[in-house]
């Protein structure tokens, strides 16, 4: 079986050499899975498995009857298959948190550069709606998230869009369990700041504080974290009545 796994890995890794190196283009057909098996002496087991592999990626297109081919390779289809594998282990908020902090000031400097009018509009919209439900918790989330979903459809890069998409449920679930623990200050404080800073046209300002709002939302928890373990540790400590 390790054997095995080896010869596949040693497939996959040729295979993929080709396409990177660009010696096998979409639409093209590649080796036969005979013409596979001699090149690089494995069996056809192992060269099957690493087949299968790009295809569940959408990478490889098996064809009845035609061989292999590769596929036009579509960021959206590959990180489909790909990324909902992670929301199957349930993530701390701490660290969607600080993966958004690298991954959203560069969103809002994007969105600046290519954002249109009815964008705007929308983060507008989606802040009122905020302020208008700020005791129910559920509705208040919900926008939230949408008002970073918005800042990343207006970036117009198909990558951050997908990226954004294919996480969803981990950021919807981030952002209820935020508000929760939290409210809604911190949010309805630099969602505003951060629309004014779009108004003005200052990128690097709507950026700055796109990294201070979730600075300030990953020390708020970080403090509450820490007063909860005190409390329970002085709750441990003092006598029984």
């Amino acid at each position: 079986m390790a054997e095995n796994n080896s010869q596949s890995n040693k497939v996959y890794e040729y295979v993929l050499d080709k396409i990177k190196a660009n010696k096998w283009t979409p639409g093209e057909r590649i080796y036969s899975e005979n013409e596979l098996c001699k090149k690089l002496d494995v069996s056809r087991i192992a060269v099957r498995e690493a087949l299968e592999k790009f295809s569940a990626l959408g990478i490889l297109e098996k064809r009845r009857g035609a061989g292999t081919y590769v596929c036009d390779i579509d960021i959206s289809r590959i990180l489909g298959n790909v990324v909902p594998l992670m929301t199957l282990k349930p993530m701390d908020i701490l660290d969607v948190l600080r993966f958004r902090l690298y991954f959203e000031p560069g969103n809002v400097i994007e969105f600046m550069k290519h954002h249109s009018d009815e964008d705007v509009d929308e983060l507008k919209k989606t802040y009122e709606k905020m302020k208008n439900h700020i005791n129910d918790n559920k509705e208040f989330y919900t926008a939230d998230y949408e008002f970073h979903r918005i800042i990343a459809k207006g970036t117009k890069n198909q990558l951050v869009i997908s990226i954004n998409e294919m996480l969803t449920g981990v950021l919807v679930t981030s952002q209820e369990l935020i508000n929760l623990k939290i409210g809604p200050e911190i949010g309805l404080k630099y969602h505003r700041d951060i629309i004014r800073a779009i108004d003005n046209n200052d990128a690097e300002m709507a950026s700055l504080l796109m990294t201070r709002h979730i600075e300030a939302t990953i020390n708020c928890i970080e403090e509450q974290g820490k007063n909860e373990t005190q409390g329970k540790a002085e709750e441990a400590c003092s006598p029984q009545n």
